[in-house]
């Protein structure tokens, strides 16, 4: 045996190190064309037991404490800055109705919304100081690109319909 301390962390100190740590999942955040930019590192809790978790319910109802919702949470707003412009593209994925927020610029500005064979759906004028609204509920599920068009700038986002 060459190195006895060697073998010392790996019997008994390795075993002790991988029990303590908290387990972990990893997060991604994508871009409008869904592309990964950062990744995160989320740090779980340790699961409860079934009675941990029933003794805690009887305890919030007691108390008088408002459940969980089991309603699914909103996805969070696709924001992009581009210069002194903000984009935020919300709910998406989406389930029909969809905003597009300008802030930072009141220029008018073009909408196209396409579906991925190119063919346009919906377009039109809108001012960059007032929400967007667009109405997806009668189209199919699936992946859609919506395109912003500036006199000097153009954008392409990538909508989920679900």
């Amino acid at each position: 045996m060459r190195n006895p301390l060697l073998l010392i962390f790996a019997l008994f100190l390795l075993p002790c190190v991988a029990r303590s740590q908290q387990p972990v999942e990893m997060a991604f955040e994508h871009d409008a064309a869904g592309n990964m930019v950062r990744c995160y590192v989320v740090r779980l809790e340790q699961p409860k037991t079934n009675k941990q978790a029933a003794s805690n319910a009887i305890a919030d109802v007691l108390a008088d404490k408002p459940t969980a919702q089991t309603a699914a949470p909103e996805p969070a707003p696709v924001e992009v800055q581009r210069g002194e412009r903000t984009v935020r593209i919300y709910p998406n994925p989406t389930r029909g109705q969809l905003r597009v927020e300008v802030q930072g610029d009141t220029q008018q500005y073009t909408y196209r919304l396409l579906s991925m064979s190119g063919a346009t759906i919906a377009q039109g004028q809108h001012d960059g100081g007032s929400p967007l609204p667009l109405d997806l509920s009668a189209q199919l599920d699936g992946a859609y690109l919506l395109q912003l068009i500036w006199p000097n700038d153009r954008c392409t986002y990538k909508i989920i319909k679900n």
